[in-house]
């Protein structure tokens, strides 16, 4: 306990009493001769007592070495003795015993202790400043040196090598721990990462997905947090670039050189203020990347060699960061004055100070709080990027804070206090007991009353002008005792309180029976009246304020050993029990707006189908979501998509009948729980159809946020239940389809919850899983349909995929192309059949009758756009050693709706290989003539819809007649898809001239073999 109470120099105190001791009641030989000799360092001793006064000396020597004081002297004491019989050695012992447990520290020369900092000299070390310049640190007998960071310097590596005691870290900490590093996170300085993204917009980025393929500058520090960032944000690693950055300034950013680079929230943006619109900030903590900032550690050796100065430094260094927040003026005069080295200006550093109380966040979370929760998001963060195992064990990692206590000097009073009074009746009864034998020793049992009544005195003033609560309570609850802090803190003057009953004072009347309460506290410490009996509980201060206080409680005796009373010792918890109910808070409710989370939801939800179930009335779940809330954010900023949720909430607040909820989910996406609606369906549809259209006509009003008006929309879907045989997850589940459903006709609109609609998506999500496997198992392949020239000769073939599906047997693409192009499989599956077509070139190029055909081969526009397509491409022609003229590609107009240019130069490098290209369903979708003079194509491909009705719609045959020309006139090759009829061959071929055509006049579509046996029958 004195350890853990900063008591270190305790052997000086010692010293001090057992001399004061020997002064008040000398021994009858001199100390020099009889007692003890004394060496040089007044810290050691060896004993040369005769018994009697070796037990009258109490000696205790635990100064470490490096904060032992210096040798003096030493010092002669008084020469008179008095004999020490029995009861005096008891008395002296006993009080010498009281006096070492009330020691306090008494001028011990300060530790050397210090710190190396992750950087250079600003506003966020200020924790540091401001504990050296207040005096915290001395006054914990520490002398503090601040070591600089900068460039080169490893405030881990100085730390663990000895070179200093304590450093500022990151959450990479967690890193250099795995990695062998016996780094020990003593506190979170800043409870959020200032590490941030800065962006130009006009280098075009305007989202993080901007950074795609892109360099991005980030310094050492910071280089695991942006790669996590990124990933998170869904970039392959492939695509992420990240480059070193060297220049803090903007320099590299206006150039061009780097797409983005890394800034301190707290620092870099001060000088883009007023040019804010022109860059975009790209924080983590947006895709779900939350890390501490700036953290405290040391090393576990240093923790266990010196607990106690570790724990000091920790505790005045977080009593300087709470004054530096709150003295930001302050502290920036005193950087400016002192520590100032990258030379700011005093607007730059109050700036500074701004933006680290929003990341530190002290109104929320207690200063240097560490949630192991959060450290497991490091971890898994950290995981993500293979720097260590998700499971990492994080024991030791965390320092081990016990919760606020008591200073520990005054449990010990109280426990002296009470081993005095029973030790001092015990001592009397047995002095009054040995007087009829030891009349002699009047004197010296005089002496030894004397100096318990003193020690007693001491132990008043002690107790009265303590930093803490110290009452006493007598059996019926009525106070006995009341020193000046509590004066103090509860507001009464102690003759006010004294014979009052605590109920009604200072612990507050409730309904339920506060004495009854009060009664079981005070049996179950007199259960257990030889130890302290530890309670935390509400009370009330004299003007009302409700406060929270942690008590230590020991039963007091009487001279028979029976309980007369209690002794209370308070501290003070009210902020951190303040701080647990604002983390409850944020667990439960949503920051932004304060409805209920998600969490908090599926709890009330729960609860919702049981009463329904019961009641057998219906509830209903509304879906709300935002129309185009995307589009605020992107035209106005986050800041104004902020004040238009938080306005949402209240509309949805005021509409709802009492006893309904209202959620967010997050985003733009709102949940209404209905609960006690009719016990008959349709009755209760249309009475959550009712509050639908309220909240849709509320949500419609105009919004004025700030300097903008604005009108928006919602799209509502409503799903029923009436019992528990529909999950918390399958009821939001149905909302949201019907939501999506609603969206689907056109915004703006309600939609109930169809169970057709469910099929549908179960079936689509069924039919998802079994193209993942069909992409394991191979189930892919082609049949091919003949193409001929005029004089039905076969030049080449279209490959068109089929599944083999192990159940339903062949699957047509137009069952599953839609679904693979929405799910991104469209790339795995165009990956695996353009290598099938490769080596089905490789096989026809070995046959002389089949060496001469083509293969064309329809590609994606997501397929085209990914960044392996043409390296892919390549690969696969190479590996099967054919003639890359054989291989036609054929792409949809829609592709030419992305990035043009991109298209055209991916292109040119496939076609500067040999590898041909046709546009395929020409004149079907977005066609510009200037975007195809720009392609470099090889052939045309006339849509099926125009061929089918050449021979009756003048219009259709119009149409062909005009792309028949326009192919030849631009150079291409044209093919017709769909000719199933002589006539439409004539049309086609002999008066217009067409190259070639395809279709079922020429053959169905038939395996590799088919095709090779056409030609053979041909020839």
């Amino acid at each position: 306990m004195i350890g853990s109470s900063m008591l270190w120099p305790v052997s000086l105190n010692v010293r001090v009493t057992v001399r004061w001791l020997m002064t008040k009641y000398p021994l009858r030989n001199t100390i020099e001769n009889d007692c003890m000799k004394i060496r040089p360092d007044p810290g050691s001793f060896s004993t040369g007592c005769t018994e009697r006064a070796a037990s009258s000396i109490i000696f205790v020597s635990t100064v470490p070495s490096r904060i032992r004081p210096a040798p003096r002297a030493p010092r002669i004491l008084p020469a008179p003795m008095l004999p020490i019989t029995a009861p005096r050695r008891l008395v002296l012992l006993l009080f010498a015993f009281r006096l070492c447990l009330l020691a306090l520290p008494l001028g011990a020369a300060p530790v050397p202790v210090s710190v190396q900092l992750i950087w250079k000299h600003q506003f966020e070390f200020a924790a540091f400043y401001a504990a050296l310049d207040q005096g915290y640190y001395r006054q914990a007998g520490l002398d503090v040196t601040i070591k600089e960071g900068g460039p080169g310097i490893d405030a881990v590596g100085e730390v663990c090598d000895g070179h200093a005691d304590f450093g500022v870290g990151t959450s990479a900490l967690v890193v250099d721990r795995y990695r062998g590093r016996p780094v020990v996170s003593l506190a979170a300085l800043m409870q959020h990462s200032p590490i941030a993204l800065l962006a130009l917009r006009r280098n075009g980025v305007e989202s993080v997905h901007d950074l795609a393929g892109r360099p991005v500058a980030a310094d050492p520090h910071s280089r695991d947090e942006i790669e996590a960032y990124l990933l998170a944000a869904g970039i392959p690693r492939a695509r992420i670039h990240l480059v070193e950055q060297t220049d803090w300034t903007m320099a590299a950013l206006d150039r061009g050189e780097v797409a983005a680079k890394v800034v301190y929230l707290s620092n870099e943006p001060f000088w883009i203020r007023g040019h804010e619109h022109e860059y975009l900030i790209l924080t983590p903590r947006s895709a779900g990347i939350d890390l501490y900032g700036n953290t405290l550690f040391t090393t576990a050796a240093t923790i266990q060699a010196h607990p106690d100065m570790v724990k000091a430094f920790r505790a005045a260094t977080l009593k300087g960061l709470v004054y530096a927040l709150g003295h930001p003026e302050t502290v920036v005069d005193l950087i400016l004055d002192r520590y100032n080295s990258q030379g700011k200006s005093r607007e730059h550093l109050l700036f500074e100070a701004a933006q680290i109380r929003e990341l530190t966040r002290p109104d929320i979370v207690e200063p240097g709080y560490q949630s192991p929760g959060r450290w497991r998001h490091v971890v898994e963060v950290y995981a993500g990027q293979d720097k260590l195992p998700a499971d990492f064990d994080l024991t030791g990692f965390i320092y081990d804070t016990s919760p606020p206590q008591t200073p520990a000097w005054v449990p010990w009073s109280l426990a002296g206090l009470a081993a005095l009074l029973a030790g001092a009746l015990t001592v009397l009864f047995k002095v009054r007991g040995l007087n009829r034998q030891l009349s002699r020793e009047n004197h010296e049992r005089a002496l030894a009353e004397q100096a318990l009544q003193e020690s007693e005195a001491k132990y008043r003033e002690l107790v009265e002008h303590a930093n803490a609560i110290v009452l006493r309570v007598g059996l019926d609850g009525t106070v006995t005792y009341f020193n000046e802090y509590a004066e103090r803190f509860f507001g009464y003057q102690a003759e006010e309180i004294l014979g009052r009953h605590v109920v009604g004072t200072i612990v507050p009347e409730r309904e339920s029976d506060s004495d009854r309460d009060l009664g079981r506290l005070i049996n179950a410490i007199l259960s257990h009246p030889e130890d302290f009996q530890h309670n935390e509980n509400e009370n009330m201060t004299r003007d009302g304020r409700r406060v929270w206080v942690r008590w230590a409680n020991m039963v007091i005796p009487d001279e028979y050993g029976r309980p007369v009373g209690i002794s209370c010792i308070g501290q003070d918890i009210t902020e951190a029990r303040l701080a647990e109910e604002t983390i409850r808070n944020l667990a439960f409710y949503d920051a932004l707006t304060q409805l209920p989370n998600r969490r908090l939801l599926i709890d009330r939800l729960s609860r919702a189908l049981a009463m329904s179930a019961r009641n057998r009335r219906h509830g209903a779940l509304l879906f709300i979501d935002l129309d185009n809330f995307k589009l605020l954010n992107d035209s106005h900023g986050h800041d104004i998509g902020d004040l238009l949720l938080i306005e949402v909430a209240h509309r949805l607040q005021a509409c709802m009948r009492e006893g309904d909820s209202v959620a967010r989910l997050g985003g733009d996406e709102f949940v209404v729980m209905l609960e006690g609606l009719d016990a008959s369906p349709d009755a209760a549809a249309g009475q959550a159809e009712l509050v639908a259209e309220k909240v849709s006509d509320t949500l419609r009003r105009t919004y004025h946020l700030g300097a903008v008006e604005h009108h928006a929309t919602a799209s509502i879907g409503i799903a029923l239940f009436q019992d528990k045989t529909v999950g918390v997850d399958e009821l939001l589940k149905r909302a949201d389809l019907a939501m999506y459903q609603a969206k689907s006709a056109g915004r703006n609109a309600h939609q109930f919850f169809d169970p057709a609609m469910q099929a549908a998506v179960e079936s689509r999500t069924r039919l998802e899983g079994e193209l993942r496997r069909a992409i394991l198992r191979g189930e892919f392949l082609f049949h091919y349909q003949p193409q001929v020239d005029a004089e039905g000769r076969m030049l080449g073939v279209e490959a068109l995929a089929r599944w083999r599906h192990p159940e339903r047997g062949l699957v047509a693409p137009g069952e599953f192309i839609g679904l693979a192009e929405e799910t991104g499989l469209i790339v795995a599956i165009g990956q695996h059949l353009l290598r099938r077509a490769c080596e089905q070139l490789k096989e026809w190029a070995g046959v002389p009758a089949t060496r001469h055909l083509t293969l064309s081969l329809n590609v994606s526009a997501r397929q085209f756009h990914h960044a392996d397509f043409v390296d892919m491409v390549l690969a696969n022609l190479n590996a099967a050693g054919v003639a890359p003229d054989r291989l036609v590609l054929e792409i949809t107009e829609s592709l030419l709706l992305d990035n043009i240019d991109e298209t055209v130069a991916r292109m040119e490098v496939l076609k500067a290989s040999g590898i041909r290209f046709s546009i395929d369903d020409f004149g079907t979708g977005y066609s510009s003539l200037a975007y195809l003079k720009r392609l470099p194509l090889d052939e045309l491909k006339i849509d099926r819809s125009f061929v089918k009705d050449i021979e009756t719609d003048e219009n259709d045959a119009a149409i062909c007649a005009a792309f028949v020309s326009l192919g030849h006139i631009l150079g291409l090759r044209v093919v017709a898809e769909g000719v199933e009829t002589e006539e439409q061959r004539y049309f086609l071929a002999r008066v217009h001239g067409c190259d070639m055509m395809q279709g079922y006049l020429f053959g169905a579509p038939v395996p590799a073999e088919g095709i090779a046996a056409s030609v053979r029958a041909a020839d």
